[in-house]
């Protein structure tokens, strides 16, 4: 994996958890898909992130934004 990857990967996390209040290895693990959110903690970051929690949790383009 090329170090640019892992640098922006891991710059992303840190910036999501630290925009969500969660913790960086938390959100580290959604984004991998070693670990899913419960509902409450789906609605909280679709809500953050301006899209369903549908498309949060399935990836369905075409039901992206609220």
């Amino acid at each position: 994996m090329p170090s640019f990857f892992c640098s922006s990967f891991l710059w992303y996390v840190e910036k999501l958890a630290k925009f969500l209040n969660y913790s960086i290895p938390v959100i580290g693990r959604y984004e991998l898909e070693e670990m899913t959110p419960n509902i409450e903690v789906a609605k909280n970051i679709s809500n953050h992130l301006n899209i369903k929690v549908g498309y949060l949790l399935e990836g369905n383009r075409q039901s992206r934004f609220v």
